[in-house]
């Protein structure tokens, strides 16, 4: 159960930082 808890917050993490990715796409193209 731990390990399905642990694995279940890294792919909310990671929708996170796609989610982020997607609605600031410029920010990471260009970081300057």
């Amino acid at each position: 159960v731990v390990r399905s808890l642990n694995d279940f917050r890294l792919l909310f993490a990671l929708m996170r930082v796609v989610r982020s990715l997607l609605l600031n796409p410029h920010i990471h193209i260009e970081p300057y």
